[in-house]
C-alpha cells in the first residue's frame, strides 16, 4: 500500500526508526544473504513491542553501510524509549543497534527520504538520518 496516495495520516505524527548493524555484508554494503534470519528476527521483534504499545504504521525498511533501518509511523512515543532499550537488551545482546524517534507529522521522512520524487538526490541528503 502506498501512503502517498493518502497522505500523512493524521494521528500518527511521530517517525520511528530502528536500526541494526550487521557482521556480513556485501561490496555495496547491503546484508548478505546469511544475515537473512537475524534481520527478520529484528524487524519481526520491532513490529511486534509496537503492535502491543501503540497503534503504528510500518512504511518501509532501508538498508546502507551494513545497517537495516525499519521505519514506522505511530500515535504517540511515550515509554518506547524504555520498551526498546529492553527489547533489544534482551533479544539482541550482542548486536549494535539504534532508535530514533521524531515528530514528523507532515510525514517528510516518508515523502523525502524514503519515497522521494525523481529529481531528489539521496546520496547528498542524509539530514533526515540525524536527529531533529
Amino acid at each position: 500500500m502506498s501512503f502517498k496516495k493518502i497522505g500523512p495520516i493524521g494521528t500518527k505524527q511521530y517517525m520511528v526508526s530502528t536500526a541494526i548493524k550487521v557482521d556480513n555484508c556485501n561490496k555495496n554494503g547491503l546484508p548478505a544473504k546469511e544475515e537473512t534470519n537475524e534481520l527478520h528476527s529484528f524487524s519481526k521483534s520491532v513490529k511486534l513491542l509496537l503492535d502491543k504499545t501503540v497503534k503504528n504504521s510500518f512504511v518501509g525498511i532501508f538498508s546502507r553501510e551494513c545497517v537495516q533501518l525499519n521505519y514506522f509511523f505511530v500515535t504517540d512515543t511515550i515509554g518506547l524509549r524504555e520498551k526498546f532499550v529492553v527489547m533489544f537488551r534482551e533479544q539482541f545482546p550482542n548486536r549494535t543497534l539504534g532508535l530514533n524517534m521524531i515528530k514528523d507529522k507532515e510525514w517528510d521522512t516518508y515523502l523525502n527520504f524514503l519515497y522521494p520524487g525523481e529529481n531528489y538526490d539521496l546520496l547528498n541528503d542524509t539530514t533526515t538520518l540525524h536527529d531533529k
